[in-house]
C-alpha cells in the first residue's frame, strides 16, 4: 500500500501504522492473504472485521462491550465474534486460534500520543 501506511519492525514482527479508519479498513488487502487466521482486536460493530473475512481464510473479532458484541454477531452471522476486552490474554488464548495477523484500531481511543509517549 505505497504511501498510505508505514511499516515497522519490532523485533521481527511487522507493525503497519495508518492514520485513519479508511486507511485500515484499505490496507486489507495489502496486508492479509487466504492462509490467515486474523484477530481482530476492538472490532466494534463488526465493519472491518468483514472486510478482514473476504480476504483471510479465518477471522476473529472481539469486544469488550455487549452491545457491539450483539450488534456484530447479529450482523455477520458467518464470522465469529466473542465478547472479550483486547487486554484479557486468558481469554483470547482460550479461543485455541493461533493467529497469524492481529489487527487493532485505536482511532475511537485516546490520541496516540497520549499512550505512548505520556503525552508529550
Amino acid at each position: 500500500m505505497p504511501g498510505r501506511g508505514q511499516r515497522h519492525e519490532l523485533g521481527g514482527v511487522p507493525v503497519i501504522v495508518v492514520e485513519n479508519v479508511q486507511d485500515y479498513r484499505d490496507c486489507v488487502p495489502y496486508y492479509v492473504n487466504k492462509d490467515d487466521v486474523c484477530l481482530e482486536l476492538g472490532c466494534a460493530q463488526g465493519c472491518t472485521t468483514a472486510v478482514l473475512a473476504e480476504h483471510a481464510k479465518e477471522v476473529v473479532g472481539v469486544d469488550k462491550s455487549a452491545f457491539n458484541f450483539k450488534v456484530a454477531e447479529g450482523r455477520y452471522k458467518h464470522i465469529e465474534f466473542h465478547e472479550i476486552a483486547a487486554e484479557d490474554i486468558s481469554a483470547l488464548l482460550r479461543l485455541g486460534k493461533r493467529f497469524t495477523k492481529v489487527f487493532l484500531d485505536i482511532s475511537g481511543s485516546q490520541p496516540v500520543g497520549t499512550g505512548t509517549s505520556r503525552g508529550r
